[in-house]
């Protein structure tokens, strides 16, 4: 069986990874869709580290609960942003209005947050995820202190915020005491090595490779140790021994994972 670089990628990227605690995560992530308006929305941000799999728990939740397409409107429970392009308060008013509606919308900063707010009402937008939030930091002081009242404006009309980024995003957060009390903080932890071993299992399930488990097993502590139980340092690993082997049509061997660990630099 052969994969191409594109078909894994594309296979990688769709399978979701039956992690109790992260399971758990994201049926509290539902729940910010699902539960009735309070006086005061709170919500949760999520912290991680890179590559610890918070992209993959955020398009997960997304998949969740799909927009729904109508003839004449469609409805959008969750929208993502970016926070690492942005840099004022007018270009993320912006970006989020550039999620509901193709069409320009005219205005100074006030009248254009009026009319996002009508349309998030109108397209039944309860979250909004901000993902690489700590980005918040590369701005100027007062920028930062802008997009963060922003942002609080956005929460006290009733939405969910949801920021998502590294270490770095607590400093963000708490520029804003007020805002950052808002959130119960979820910290995707490293895999525990038991999860570590499901991955990959449910990894080569996915790919129609289960086969390859047993061999993998004599491998797992040391990619387990060298990718520091890091979810997507794990999967790095995995896909290219399986790109590897499979181009040669050659076999899965601890080697390969040495070989893949030392050329991934882990």
């Amino acid at each position: 069986m052969n994969f191409t670089r594109e078909d894994l990628i594309r296979s990688r990227e769709s399978a979701w990874f039956l992690i109790p605690e992260r399971e758990k995560l994201l049926e509290r992530l539902s729940f910010l869709v699902t539960d009735p308006p309070r006086h005061r929305e709170r919500s949760l941000s999520l912290l991680g580290p890179a590559n610890s799999g918070k992209s993959r728990l955020i398009t997960q939740f997304m998949k969740l609960h799909p927009p729904v397409f109508g003839e004449e409107l469609d409805q959008k429970p969750i929208l993502l942003l970016r926070m690492s392009s942005l840099r004022n308060t007018s270009q993320l008013v912006d970006r989020l209005l550039a999620l509901l509606t193709p069409v320009h919308i005219n205005g100074n900063e006030d009248a254009r947050t009026e009319h996002l707010l009508n349309l998030l009402e109108v397209v039944g937008t309860k979250a909004i995820v901000l993902d690489e939030f700590h980005d918040v930091l590369s701005v100027g002081s007062q920028t930062r202190h802008h997009m963060l009242t922003k942002i609080k404006d956005l929460n006290n009309a009733g939405l969910r915020i949801i920021p998502v980024g590294t270490d770095r995003m607590v400093d963000a957060l708490s520029i804003n005491p007020e805002l950052s009390t808002r959130f119960t903080t979820c910290t995707l932890e490293a895999l525990s090595f038991t999860d570590s071993l499901g991955v990959a299992g449910a990894f080569f399930t996915h790919l129609g490779l289960e086969d390859w488990k047993a061999t993998y097993q004599r491998s797992a502590e040391m990619v387990y140790v060298r990718t520091s139980g890091i979810i997507g340092n794990q999967l790095d690993v995995l896909e290219e021994v399986v790109l590897t082997v499979t181009a040669l049509d050659g076999r899965v061997t601890g080697k390969r994972y040495q070989d893949a660990l030392d050329l991934l630099r882990f």
